[in-house]
Order: C-alpha cells, then sequence, then structure tokens
C-alpha cells in the first residue's frame, strides 16, 4: 500500500499504446496477451505481460542451458528454456 502512496496517477495509468512500449513483440504475441494467455516460443517479458508475475519462480541449471520454473496460485504454471518458454499448463 505504502508503494502505490507514493506514484501518481499517471505512473499508475496510462493513456499511451503498451504496444508502443514493447515494439518487438509480434501482433500474433499481443494477441494471446490481451487474451491472457500464452503460447510456446513466447518471452519471459511476454508471458508476465499476459499472466502477470509468478507466484514463484525456481530455477535450475541443465547440460543444454537454464530452466526456469514459473508457478501460480491458479495451478498454472510455465517452463522456459534460455528465455523462451517451451511448456506450460494453463
Amino acid at each position: 500500500q505504502s508503494s502505490v502512496q507514493n506514484r501518481s496517477y499517471t505512473d499508475l495509468f496510462s493513456d499511451t499504446d503498451v504496444h508502443l512500449r514493447y515494439p518487438e513483440i509480434t501482433d500474433e504475441n499481443w494477441a494471446y496477451i490481451i487474451r491472457g494467455d500464452v503460447a510456446v516460443g513466447m518471452t519471459k517479458d511476454e508471458c508476465r505481460l499476459s499472466l502477470g508475475a509468478p507466484k514463484n519462480l525456481d530455477r535450475r541449471p541443465t547440460y543444454n542451458g537454464l530452466l526456469e520454473y514459473w508457478s501460480y496460485d491458479n495451478g498454472v504454471y510455465l517452463i522456459f528454456e534460455d528465455g523462451l518458454l517451451q511448456r506450460y499448463r494453463k
């Protein structure tokens, strides 16, 4: 609550198109984000925009790189390999 008290309306809400802040996101992935959905191959930033920050995050090194597991209170989990979504359950 205290962190919100120090922020102005323009910090919390914006009339600008959020799509302009992320020009690297494809129109296809924006459609997923707008629906609150994810797809294999999305980046961590794209998934965070779509579903919000995960409740739990676990990183595990593997022979092929780094696996990152995100889980949410509603049972959704995402598995990233080197920053890209590889598997998920919604």
